[in-house]
């Protein structure tokens, strides 16, 4: 059994090291080469976010997902890692323009089922999906806040849903906890609301300041 650690990265396309999305996975194998499940992990995760970002616009265009980038790690090593691989390359469906700031973010939970005597919170995980076009999000209006539109909501809930039931090569999608020795548990369900979140790290310095009085 081998625990492995996949770290999915898109570029902006200023190509800067801080102006990228981030999210990482956590992987059990059995029964293959680490080599063999890192090549199925990353066929793995640029089918998921494929199946995410399916509806037209709602992926922006300001992220170059063509150069996107997997780096699996073998948990068994010792630190610092280095990657068994390093490729992805999801095809996103018409990436779009967008009014939205670059740290707003869907939340995708995740969770294995509950155990008597261990914490809730160290059997969920998160995953903040970035990057996100016009088309993700509803308009506000008088009586209706600006919300995550339910088409691209489904789309995301099915693309993780599909991940967690793939189980092809031997390797599994699962959640793990930070805390004490490395175990994992197998994901039996998670969730994604209407509600935008932020990463304020994702966020970018400003190019004008206005200064009043002015002078």
């Amino acid at each position: 059994m081998a625990f492995l650690d996949a770290q999915v990265s898109f570029p902006f396309f200023t190509n800067i090291p801080q102006d990228v999305i981030t999210n990482t996975f956590h992987f059990e194998s059995s029964g293959v080469t680490n080599t063999a499940a890192a090549l199925e992990i990353t066929e793995k995760l640029a089918t998921f976010y494929a199946d995410a970002f399916v509806k037209p616009g709602s992926a922006a265009n300001y992220v170059l997902w063509y150069q996107g980038t997997c780096k699996v790690y073998d948990l068994s090593e010792p630190p610092p890692r280095v990657p068994i691989i390093n490729a992805i390359s999801p095809t996103v469906n018409a990436p779009g323009g967008t009014t939205l700031p670059t740290e707003v973010a869907l939340v995708v939970s995740y969770h294995a089922a509950p155990e008597s005597g261990i914490p809730a919170a160290r059997r969920r995980g998160r995953i903040y999906l970035g990057g996100l076009g016009y088309t993700a999000i509803s308009d506000g209006s008088e009586t209706a806040f600006p919300i995550f539109d339910n088409t691209f909501l489904g789309n995301v809930k099915t693309a993780a849903n599909n991940l967690r039931l793939n189980t092809s090569g031997g390797v599994e999608w699962v959640q793990r906890s930070t805390v004490g020795l490395i175990t994992s548990n197998t994901i039996s369900g998670g969730w994604v609301d209407n509600s935008p979140d932020t990463q304020r790290r994702r966020g970018i310095p400003a190019t004008l300041r206005g200064v009043w009085p002015s002078v």
